[in-house]
């Protein structure tokens, strides 16, 4: 009889152990992401800073996530006869995006998921009007730079497209790496300083709940 208990809880142990395994469905998360325009070799480098939530759904390997970001942007303006370069455009993003994972790794620490959603934005441009420069004596170099800003709202949609590994350093807490690529969707003005397809790439902290 003793054998036979003993063999009993010796077959119900992986069982034991699975049932006390916590599984966390929700998640908080912060980023930040270095910014890099495709379609604009002068851009100045800039991050997006986010703050997300995520949903584990049933199947486990899927997830929804939810996330709002800030981008603080300023074009680089060259006045090449001069090699003279300054801070001109400015754009402000807020943006949310909106994304459904699935996770590629089967692994309680480890995750590697791919992810595809919308994104939506509001975009402050701050632009350079009336342009105009004071030369030292000899002409050869700039001693100010003076211009005003005149200011154009717009709007925009787009599609997220982003990978991430992350690895779980406690059970709650985790830390990851990500990089992506949004694109809008809907024809962009062509004087806002930050459009086209952005790339992304950066780092992220997490807290399961």
């Amino acid at each position: 009889m003793k054998r036979l208990l003993v063999a009993g809880l010796f077959s119900m142990a992986p069982w034991l152990v699975q049932a006390q395994a916590v599984t966390f469905q929700h998640s908080v998360k912060v980023a930040v992401e270095a910014v890099h325009s495709i379609d604009n070799d002068r851009q100045t480098p800039t991050l997006k800073y986010s703050v997300g939530y995520t949903r584990q759904l049933t199947s486990g390997r899927w997830m929804l996530e939810g996330s709002l970001g800030y981008i603080n942007y300023f074009e680089r303006e060259e006045l090449s006869a001069f090699y003279y370069t300054f801070k001109g455009g400015r754009s402000q993003r807020f943006v949310a995006d909106f994304l459904l994972h699935v996770n590629l790794l089967k692994s309680r620490r480890h995750a590697l998921r791919l992810g595809a959603g919308p994104s939506v934005w509001y975009q402050r441009n701050s632009l350079v009007n009336d342009l105009s420069i004071e030369l030292a004596p000899g002409y050869q170099d700039i001693t100010s730079v003076s211009f005003t800003r005149g200011y154009l709202h717009t709007a925009n949609l787009g599609l997220n497209l982003r990978g991430e590994y992350e690895v779980a350093i406690t059970p709650r807490i985790n830390v990851g790496a990500r990089a992506g690529l949004v694109s809008n969707l809907l024809p962009a003005n062509g004087r806002e300083p930050l459009l086209g397809t952005l790339a992304t790439v950066g780092l992220s902290a997490g807290y399961r709940f």
